[in-house]
């Protein structure tokens, strides 16, 4: 796949690795897979973005990359790790936030059967500071 990313492949690879303890792209499974949710935040239609905001973007990369399981652990904390650094680079910063929130929202986000990024995006917001 060719085109614009929100966050290089790689350096999601390389946060993976480092969350496990692994040289980069040992635990990837699925470039592909990892390629389409590093691009859908991007996404047009009728030369228009579908996400307009960096918030409904940073939404978009979070669900995305938590449904994509391009790799083979850690897919819901490289997520988390790369909607963050999507977010500071995006000029946004987090509160300090609970480990467990973090994660029970994480979780929802992985679970959830909806394509609804509204949800997401709220959440985010109410942890930007």
């Amino acid at each position: 796949m060719s085109g614009e990313y929100c966050l290089a492949p790689d350096v999601v690879i390389r946060a993976n690795a480092t969350e496990l303890g692994l040289t980069p792209g040992d635990s990837l499974l699925d470039r592909g897979k990892l390629e389409s949710a590093l691009a859908a935040p991007l996404a047009t239609f009728g030369g228009e973005y579908l996400y307009r905001s960096p918030l409904e973007r940073a939404a978009a990369l979070l669900h995305g990359l938590c449904k994509a399981h391009a790799f083979v652990d850690a897919n819901k904390r490289t997520a988390w790790l790369s909607t963050v650094s999507y977010l500071q680079e995006s000029g946004y910063h987090l509160v300090q936030v609970e480990a467990l929130r973090v994660a029970d929202f994480v979780v929802d986000v992985a679970t959830q059967n909806t394509r609804d990024l509204v949800p997401i995006a709220r959440q985010l917001a109410l942890w930007l500071r």
